[in-house]
């Protein structure tokens, strides 16, 4: 029995210094393996990255935190949407060959994939102004992704967008969403839904 308690306890002691080994602190909170996630991103850390969303996602799932979930799925259908350094060399993007669970190059349908997946989990969650900017970013990600080949399916969900940006602001009255370009949401919904 003592072999047994001592061979958990290296094997946890190994797993442990793996992760510090890799410059990413053990921890059993959701929230930080997502920090976690972000800061590996900004440092071109992707695949490291991939894990600390999926053992995040892992974690909300067992705690039924929708919109962690949400959260998740709307990370992972930007990785998809983004192509941030997941190439390898050697590899011929054009072919979308496949490594692991993303592929090579940006992969929409993929992307759209978890937003639906987002959508899906944060319908059912409680009316929080999170809730609605998830459901906001989701629905805007997968109107931008349609313009060029589905303007009807496009302009839906900047419908969609908007509808929730609404609720949130009922909510809360400051709340506010910038562009990146300038102007706000409200702005930048009405010019892309101008010709619907």
């Amino acid at each position: 029995m003592k072999k047994i308690k001592l061979s958990i306890g290296l094997i946890f002691l190994f797993m442990l210094s793996s992760c510090l080994a890799a410059g990413v602190p053990y921890t059993s909170n959701p929230r930080t393996l997502t920090i976690y996630g972000n800061t590996l991103i900004e440092q071109g850390r992707v695949w490291q990255a991939v894990n600390m969303y999926d053992l995040a996602l892992e974690k909300y799932t067992k705690k039924n935190d929708k919109i962690g979930m949400g959260a998740i799925y709307i990370k992972q259908g930007n990785l998809y949407r983004d192509d941030i350094n997941i190439t390898r060399e050697g590899v011929d993007c054009t072919r979308g060959a496949k490594r692991g669970i993303f592929y090579n190059c940006a992969d929409y349908l993929k992307a759209i994939e978890n937003y639906q997946k987002a959508i899906e989990i944060l319908q059912v969650a409680d009316a929080t102004n999170d809730k609605y900017e998830f459901l906001r970013l989701s629905h805007t990600s997968i109107a931008r992704l349609k313009e060029d080949d589905d303007k009807l399916t496009a302009c839906n969900n900047y419908k969609l967008a908007f509808d929730y940006y609404n609720k949130a602001k009922k909510i809360d009255a400051s709340y506010e969403v910038k562009m990146r370009g300038g102007g706000n949401f409200e702005e930048f919904v009405r010019e892309r839904t101008r010709t619907c």
